[in-house]
């Protein structure tokens, strides 16, 4: 199911994020440049980036397997699927 996202998402898209980038990712860019890429923000920062622009959720059975992030222009800024569902 695809939906709105809610502050209730926050954990587990960061987590999607996360997981994209480190296991996903992991084999094409070097070990600081995925360190720079996941940074260091907090549930409630993430969440506060998610709300301030629109975000749609996957959801499968009540867990959250991927997510997107777009503007008003209708523009992604981001995109990511948990490795286990990509």
């Amino acid at each position: 199911m695809i939906r709105e996202y809610t502050s209730g998402d926050a954990r587990a898209t960061l987590d999607v994020f996360e997981r994209a980038i480190l296991v996903t990712a992991r084999s094409f860019y070097a070990p600081d440049q995925l360190r720079a890429w996941v940074g260091t923000r907090g549930p409630d920062q993430w969440n506060a980036q998610r709300l301030a622009q629109h975000t749609l959720v996957a959801d499968e059975g009540g867990r959250v397997i991927g997510f997107l992030g777009y503007d008003d222009t209708g523009r992604v800024d981001l995109l990511f699927v948990d490795p286990g569902h990509a």
